[in-house]
């Protein structure tokens, strides 16, 4: 079971930013794990609706485009998993490189910054 203790929210125009802190329970999910979620979400379709999720934890380090859009396709070698566990099967899953990437929560705000609306394309939402 996902554990959230603090959820932030932020909102930006149409754009709402959630910071959370996340306990994973290792019988649930494939691992145990812990640390922030940062989930950027849109009202698709009258709905509030996840585009993109970073899982900034210790062991568990990826983001997702579209985690709720069931018309996402994979698209190419970069395509590490089709569906996380526990999902539907929508979205598509990359990896962080520690090595390459550092902090991950450092990533994620930077990477946001320079990129968000190509990410947001990416996860099938119009410009």
């Amino acid at each position: 079971m996902v554990q959230a203790e603090i959820k932030t929210r932020f909102e930006v125009g149409p754009i709402t930013f959630i910071a959370r802190h996340e306990l994973w329970d290792g019988n649930i999910q494939d691992h145990a794990d812990q640390g922030v979620s940062i989930v950027v979400q849109g009202i698709v379709d009258g709905e509030e609706t996840t585009l993109l999720r970073f899982n900034c934890f210790d062991v568990e380090r990826s983001y997702i485009y579209g985690p709720e859009n069931p018309n996402l396709k994979s698209d190419g070698p970069m395509m590490l998993a089709g569906r996380t566990e526990g999902s539907t099967g929508m979205g598509k899953l990359y990896r962080m490189d520690p090595t390459a990437d550092g902090n991950p929560i450092g990533w994620t705000i930077k990477t946001m910054k320079s990129k968000l609306p190509d990410m947001l394309e990416r996860a099938g939402i119009p410009r």
